[in-house]
C-alpha cells in the first residue's frame, strides 16, 4: 500500500504505539518509505484518542480511510470502530490486519464488519484505485503486485473469513 500511495499520491500516515516499548516500524517497510508518509507515535490505542493524530487526520480530510496493522482486535478494531463513529467510510485490508491468535483476529474482522466497516485485501484494494491495465496508474502499481509474495500455508485466512461471513448477516463484501 506505500506504493500505492506514492504512484497515486495517496496521503498515508504509520502510527507507532509506545514505540519506547515495541520499537519502531518493521525493517521490512523501510525500502517502500517515501516523502508522502508520516509517522505518528502514540500511546493510546485508538488513532483518534490522540489529539496529534486526530488533527492531522482532519487536515487531510478524507473521505474514505483504509485501515490495517496489528494488533487487529486491540488497535487496529478501535480506531476503525472511532473512525465509523466520527463518519468516515472504512475498509479494513483483511490480509494486512493480524492479531496474537487467529480467534481474535476472526472476532475483531466480524465485530468491525458488523460496525459498517468494508472487508477487503490489499490487492483488490490496489486495483480499486485504477480504471483498466491501460491507466498510467496500473502500470506504476504492477511492479508491487508481482512482487508481492503469496504463500499458500497463509490461505487459512481465506477459510477463517469465510467462517466468519456465514457466523454473520454481513454475506458480502
Amino acid at each position: 500500500m506505500m506504493n500505492v500511495s506514492k504512484a497515486l499520491g495517496i496521503p498515508m500516515m504509520i502510527t507507532e504505539y509506545a514505540k519506547k516499548n515495541f520499537g519502531p516500524t518493521a525493517n521490512e517497510f523501510a525500502e517502500d518509505m517515501h516523502e508522502g508518509i508520516q509517522i505518528l507515535q502514540k500511546d493510546k490505542f485508538s488513532v483518534l484518542m490522540e489529539n496529534h493524530i486526530k488533527e492531522a487526520v482532519e487536515k487531510i480530510n478524507p473521505k474514505q480511510v483504509i485501515a490495517y496493522g496489528l494488533e487487529g482486535h486491540v488497535c487496529v478494531q478501535q480506531s476503525v470502530l472511532d473512525l465509523l463513529d466520527q463518519g468516515y467510510e472504512v475498509h479494513v485490508l483483511t490480509d494486512g490486519t493480524s492479531s496474537r491468535t487467529k480467534l481474535d483476529r476472526a472476532t475483531a474482522l466480524h465485530r468491525m464488519a458488523k460496525a459498517g466497516a468494508h472487508l477487503t485485501t490489499a490487492e483488490a484494494c490496489m486495483f480499486d484505485y485504477v480504471p483498466d491495465a491501460s491507466s498510467p496508474e496500473f502500470k506504476e502499481m504492477l511492479a508491487p503486485i508481482k512482487k508481492r509474495k503469496v504463500f499458500p500455508e497463509k490461505f487459512g485466512h481465506l477459510f477463517q473469513l469465510k467462517q466468519l461471513l456465514e457466523l454473520s448477516e454481513y454475506k458480502s463484501l
